[in-house]
């Protein structure tokens, strides 16, 4: 179901996707594995700016470190030893805690809540479209107004 939602997600076809996530996560890192994905020079001088000059906070660093393949973090010149690692965890710890207590539409992108929507035939996910259908009616009585 987890790929399913993710090819619609991206507009894959059904029949380009792995049969299921274990699947999928075995070609991501086959992926990182070969030669075909690599990190340049024009990827560090962002990454650099946002976690070094915009002063990301040390947690963030460390779970940014922790989602990325070891091959990448190397190539970002990102540590990810001890301290990091047991920083990540905790911060991914209390990420997970406190998501549980958001309601789905909170939890998850608007991307996976359209494409969890086309799985069974709603546009976009039960909700209107504010661009193509405009109400103050509908904003109002959710207490966007």
């Amino acid at each position: 179901m987890e790929t399913t939602i993710l090819g619609k997600a991206f507009g894959i076809p059904s029949r380009l996707l792995p049969p299921s996530w274990e699947d999928f996560v075995e070609g991501h890192k086959a992926m990182w594995a070969s030669e075909n994905l690599v990190v340049q020079s024009d990827a560090r001088l962002p990454a650099r700016k946002l976690l070094e000059e915009l002063r990301a906070p040390h947690w963030y660093r460390a779970v940014t470190a922790r989602l990325l393949p070891p091959t990448a973090r190397a190539a970002f010149a990102m540590p990810y030893r001890g301290a990091e690692a047991r920083l990540a965890e905790a911060a991914i710890s209390w990420i997970e805690c406190s998501t549980r207590l958001c309601p789905e539409r909170v939890r998850c992108v608007g991307p996976y809540q359209e494409a969890k929507g086309a799985l069974v035939g709603e546009g976009s996910a039960g909700l209107p479209n504010p661009i193509a259908e405009p109400s103050l009616d509908w904003a109002d009585a959710n207490g966007c107004g």
